[in-house]
Formats: structure tokens, sequence, C-alpha cells
């Protein structure tokens, strides 16, 4: 039986581990998406405080073809859906 104690450990190594299984699970997908240095910028610049206008203007790419890519990641696993807004599952 787990003493009271240990559970806030045994919380934090259960998601470590759940952390190592998700990033090798998703990993290949990473690999293929981020392939170009447009793409990885855009994932890099992913649920920090830039509208998707200026993400626009940073990344070259049109707000459109931001939404599709950023749909595409979100089945693939590479981001989170929360609200109106997108965030990296993996920083």
């Amino acid at each position: 039986m787990t003493e009271p104690d240990d559970v806030p450990s045994l919380i934090r190594r259960t998601n470590v581990l759940l952390t190592v299984l998700a990033r090798a699970q998703v990993s290949s997908a990473m690999n293929t998406e981020l392939k170009e240095p447009t793409k990885r910028k855009l994932y890099d610049l992913t649920g920090g405080s830039k509208s998707i206008t200026e993400i626009s203007k940073v990344v070259g790419m049109s707000p459109a073809t931001i939404s599709r890519t950023w749909q595409h990641w979100e089945q693939c696993g590479l981001l989170l859906k929360e609200g109106a807004k997108y965030r990296r599952v993996f920083d």
C-alpha cells in the first residue's frame, strides 16, 4: 500500500513516464512535419502571445494555411486546441 506522503512523488513519476511515452509516440510525426524550416518556425511560435496575423507575417504563410496546418498537427498529436487557440503538447 502507498503511503499518503508518497502520492505526490508517484504522480510526478507517472507524469514523467507518460511524457516519455507520448514523445516516443509522436517523434516520427514531429520529424516529418517539422522538417521544413518554415513549419518549424510556425511550430515554435504556436501557443505564444502572437496572433495568427503576426505569425503569418513572420513565417510567410497565409492565415488559412496556418489554420489548416494547425488542424493537421492537432490530428497528428503535436498540438492541443484550447478554446480558439492551439498550443504545443511539448515545449
